[in-house]
């Protein structure tokens, strides 16, 4: 008798665990497959099944957060790929710009957007750095231009440079100083120029009234000649009617 109530103890035991049990087994076996949502039977029993399936609840709850965490992590890194893809674009379409405007001679365009990559904000900066010196010396240099233009030798290239512009800021420079020597040496030898006409010019009114003293000497000396002419060609005439009268005067007395 008591063997029988103890095999029907055990028979209604093992059919009151059989269903349970199996339950576990078909969620154990959803899970497997992916199903982390649906709740685990029998976690809220009393009995070791109970704790069993307590034990599997808490697995699956871990593999929820696990899994949330990792749909955390790949929304993370899917949003950062769309910014990082948006920065690129904005970072190619901004050099682009730049460099486009400076391949046309114009070099005042700067990139202005911002990024959170440092390194790219870095390039950027590095970029507008190079821009900013180049434009800064072309200006310099053609406001040198133009004072040149204007006939002012007295403008040099300012500015620190470095570099191609630092060479050049000396070439400027010391072709401006080669042209203030021109400048001087120029005037030196005009005003020289200037003294030897001065003193040719009066050389030349010197010899001029020289020349016209010694032609009115030459005139005066010229009609004092033709007076004397004048003289001889009289005493001659005279002397030669004296003679006549002479020869005259002594035929007759002869006669």
């Amino acid at each position: 008798v008591i063997l029988s109530i103890a095999a029907i103890a055990c028979l209604l035991v093992g059919r009151s665990l059989a269903a349970p049990i199996t339950a576990l087994k078909q969620r154990m076996v959803a899970m497997s497959e992916g199903d982390y949502d649906s709740e685990i039977p029998g976690a809220d029993r009393a009995d070791e099944l109970g704790t069993m399936a307590a034990s599997v609840d808490e697995f699956r709850v871990a593999i929820q957060r696990a899994r949330a965490k990792e749909e955390e992590a790949a929304q993370l890194r899917a949003k950062s790929e769309v910014e990082r893809t948006e920065m690129m674009e904005s970072l190619r379409q901004s050099f682009g710009d730049v460099v486009g405007q400076a391949g046309s001679g114009n070099f005042s365009m700067r990139v202005n957007a911002t990024f959170d990559d440092v390194v790219l904000q870095d390039i950027a900066s590095g970029l507008n750095e190079v821009m900013e010196a180049v434009d800064g010396g072309i200006s310099e240099l053609q406001r040198v231009m133009k004072a040149l233009a204007g006939g002012d030798l007295t403008t040099n290239m300012d500015g620190s440079y470095a570099g191609a512009l630092a060479e050049l800021q000396v070439d400027v420079n010391a072709t401006i100083e080669g042209l203030r020597r021109l400048v001087s040496q120029l005037s030196l030898a005009s005003e020289t120029l200037g003294e030897t006409a001065g003193l040719v010019s009066d050389g030349s009114r010197t010899l001029a009234e020289r020349t016209e003293s010694q032609a009115a000497s030459l005139e005066e000396t010229s009609a004092t000649m033709e007076e004397m002419s004048a003289n001889v060609k009289a005493n001659a005439s005279n002397a030669d009617r004296a003679a006549s009268l002479a020869s005259t005067a002594q035929s007759q007395a002869d006669g």
